[in-house]
């Protein structure tokens, strides 16, 4: 039986993981929006958007998608480029724990930049 040298594969760079994790953080604000949107619908909360009732909390999300993918992206990133000069990690590891940071920083990031849009 031959012996194949196994290579490993490189760390996924820190620009790929800050996209996907940017994209990931960015539909957490608008998938909020359109629940609450939904969710006041029902309950009969949209009135203090005025004629545009019900699709202010959608374009509040939408609004606030920038500043929370912005903050998963750097979440990302920082946590990919870390890991790639640590060393020692596959690179399934570094995707999933780089993502599940981006998706952790959106549930804070998420809703801060919902409340700061809803100032404005």
């Amino acid at each position: 039986m031959e012996e194949r040298e196994v290579i490993p594969k490189p760390a996924p760079s820190w620009r790929a993981v800050s996209l996907a994790g940017g994209l990931v953080a960015g539909a957490f604000p608008l998938l909020v929006g359109v629940v609450v949107a939904e969710a006041a619908q029902a309950l009969g909360g949209c009135r203090e958007f005025g004629d545009f009732g019900c699709g202010g909390y959608w374009a509040m999300g939408l609004f606030a998608c920038p500043a929370t993918a912005l903050g998963g992206a750097v979440a990302g990133g920082l946590g990919a480029a870390r890991m790639a000069r640590a060393g020692g990690h596959s690179r399934r590891q570094v995707w999933k724990r780089c993502l599940g940071l981006a998706v952790l920083s959106a549930m804070v990031l998420g809703p801060l930049s919902l409340s700061v849009m809803s100032w404005f």
